[in-house]
């Protein structure tokens, strides 16, 4: 499709396999939304699991230094007030959709409790998130579950809504797991 050709050369021009169903990686990917009773939230749910070690996979949901290097759609990131066990990230980016261009940009506090998950909340911005990312790993294996309650502050289409969101999410963990096997694949941690 011209969107998967898209993703293959903007993953070509940034050296990195593209996270698309031409490319492969995305088949992993199960992103599932519904609108909250409050008809402006979207519930995202996640679902992936890696043939990658969890410290591979923790490390690239964790690099947002990085992430615009490797995540479609993030164009620049800020950190500030990092200390033990948790982050404060500026996140500016675009979602995409046919003709229509959305600037999105929010602040997430970023917190790593000692049950090894990682809480993600808005504290300012037009796409206020609140979700907790768990990562479980038995051996070479990953799984990864991140649900999400996620509320744009700007309009998008009636109806089409909750697909846009759920295809930026797809977009982004795209990205991400291609990260992952690129990493994984640099200190050999994926079968062959």
């Amino acid at each position: 499709s011209r969107g998967a050709a898209r993703d293959e050369a903007q993953a070509e021009k940034s050296g990195r396999q593209a996270a698309s169903p031409s490319g492969g990686k995305a088949d992993e990917i199960k992103v599932h939304t519904t609108r909250a009773a409050d008809g402006k939230a979207i519930q995202v749910v996640v679902a992936l699991i890696l043939p990658i070690n969890q410290d591979v996979v923790r490390d690239v949901l964790s690099d947002y230094e990085n992430m615009p290097r490797f995540v479609p759609d993030i164009l620049a990131t800020r950190m500030s007030n990092a200390g033990p066990g948790r982050k404060r990230v500026e996140i500016e980016g675009t979602a995409h959709f046919l003709f229509l261009e959305f600037p999105i940009n929010t602040t997430l506090d970023v917190a790593y409790p000692p049950d090894g998950s990682i809480a993600i909340n808005s504290v300012a911005g037009n796409l206020a998130i609140h979700g907790v990312v768990q990562v479980h790993g038995d051996g070479p294996s990953t799984q990864v579950d991140y649900q999400a309650r996620i509320t744009p502050e700007f309009w998008l289409p009636p109806l089409i809504g909750d697909f846009l969101i759920g295809r930026l999410i797809k977009r982004q963990f795209g990205g991400m797991v291609a990260e992952m096997y690129r990493r994984a694949d640099k200190v050999g941690n994926t079968p062959q």
